[in-house]
């Protein structure tokens, strides 16, 4: 994977019906009662991940890299604001920060109430989404902070620049919070 890859990402607000699918997922998080939103960060691959190749098991490894990265960077920016956050470690589908029993495996059924689908292939199951199909490779981080623009999306060249542009302040506030989530800090 010799350039960056290109992302979505895409934010939901946790509503009462989409805190009961992530019920026991952070133990001690009341997902119903505080405002909580979801961020999934997907990096488009070269390779369709229903496609098993020594190829495409080594592009996944460096993009489950590059996403862990970029969560540690999500993860400090809400710390930095006092705010709890937690992501999805995508190689296990565990909690990276919090000993939780449930996990949230990439190909989850739960992740189609965040906009991807999910493929029954008979021997395998693939995620897939409308923008990559099933050449992505994502992960997810929930944060106590809803005050975001909702379902929205940004697609980018990562981790560098973002080709995404809103005219309301709210949403150029969003575009900022998000180019600070795909920044890389060096």
């Amino acid at each position: 994977m010799a350039a960056s890859p290109k992302c979505e990402v895409r934010t939901n607000p946790v509503t009462k019906r989409l805190a009961r699918n992530f019920d026991g997922l952070f133990p001690g998080r009341d997902l119903v009662q505080e405002p909580h939103l979801i961020v999934t960060v997907a990096l488009q691959t070269q390779h369709r991940q229903s496609a098993m190749s020594d190829e495409m098991l080594t592009e996944r490894q460096e993009c489950f890299k590059v996403l862990m990265e970029r969560m540690r960077c999500v993860k400090a920016h809400f710390d930095g604001k006092d705010q709890w956050c937690d992501f999805i470690d995508p190689a296990t589908g565990a909690p990276f920060h919090t000993d939780s029993a449930t996990t949230l495996v990439e190909c989850d059924e739960r992740y189609r109430s965040l906009g991807f689908e999910i493929l029954e292939l008979g021997c395998c199951r693939s995620l897939c989404n409308e923008r990559f199909g099933q050449c992505l490779v994502m992960t997810s981080a929930f944060n106590d902070n809803n005050n975001y623009y909702y379902n929205s999306s940004c697609y980018c060249s990562c981790p560098f620049s973002c080709s995404y542009y809103k005219t309301n302040q709210q949403q150029q506030q969003q575009q900022q919070l998000l180019q600070q989530f795909l920044l890389i800090r060096r």
